[in-house]
């Protein structure tokens, strides 16, 4: 993975949302563009942006270092991979061109405020974003867990009504964190539950040998036991990143993003992998 484009609210976010900003960069080794999420700045960075808005040329890069600008904890960290410059989210969403520019990366890190019982509420900015998206967008909450060691992506879905294509798109998304990938069988909107013996012929059918990214394998959850012991099925499944498809690319300010995945990421306080569909 070469580039990652991350919008962070400078002043708001919490350590844990930065420690993982930096350990996945460093198990990536990806250079990394920043947007500035927060509605307010001061007039040094209001002039900052000014002038790199009117100079943005690789000499400009060399001679100006905008990682003040950054959060204290990530100045350290990424003073030799940053993309120039550092641009504010605002100023971005103004600019089609700009826009543009940002999301044409391979990986999208969106700190978000929190993640409540209607899934991720979304705003104009996140709302676009994951509109146009083409690379995989994390959504990394306020409450997050500290990061430890990045084992396993828990990727959510009813295996019956699921596309390779996916499958690969998350199991590329492990390869670059070194983590393993779990298919959670989850059978939701009435749909029945899966026989486990059936899932496991289809696991290996379907999946176990045409994604060849990561190491996989298959957890068959019952729709009840999602409904009414949330609790002990994230424990059980020990995801350090739950994934989920989203299908709707007209999402506007206020909308949210809700799935199986995103009510155990919410109880797990572990980040959130969404892939267009």
């Amino acid at each position: 993975m070469k580039n990652i484009s991350h919008f962070v609210n400078f002043k708001a976010a919490s350590t844990s949302v930065l420690q993982w900003i930096t350990s996945i960069s460093k198990v990536t080794e990806a250079k990394s563009a920043f947007c500035d999420t927060q509605l307010k700045q001061s007039t040094r960075e209001k002039q900052l942006n000014l002038v790199a808005e009117t100079d943005s040329s690789e000499v400009y890069s060399k001679q100006v270092d905008q990682t003040t600008l950054l959060p204290e904890f990530l100045q350290g960290n990424f003073s030799n991979q940053i993309h120039y410059p550092i641009y504010n989210a605002q100023e971005v969403l103004k600019s089609e061109h700009r826009f543009k520019q940002v999301i044409d990366t391979q990986f999208i890190i969106i700190n978000c405020a929190y993640v409540d019982e209607k899934g991720i509420r979304l705003d104009a900015l996140t709302s676009k974003i994951v509109n146009d998206a083409k690379c995989p967008v994390l959504f990394i909450a306020d409450d997050v867990q500290e990061p430890q060691q990045l084992k396993s992506i828990i990727y959510c879905t009813d295996i019956r009504f699921t596309e390779v294509r996916f499958m690969r798109a998350f199991g590329q998304v492990a390869k670059h964190l070194n983590c393993d990938l779990t298919i959670a069988h989850a059978s939701d909107n009435g749909i029945p539950d899966l026989d486990i013996e059936y899932g496991k012929q289809l696991f290996n059918d379907c999946f176990a040998g045409r994604v060849n990214d990561c190491k996989m394998s298959l957890e068959n959850l019952r729709r009840l036991d999602i409904q009414k012991y949330p609790d002990l099925i994230h424990e059980y499944l020990l995801g350090d990143v739950y994934s989920m498809i989203n299908k709707n690319h007209l999402l506007k300010d206020g909308d949210y993003l809700d799935s199986v995945a995103v009510k155990l990421a919410r109880i797990a306080k572990k980040p959130i992998l969404v892939v267009n569909n």
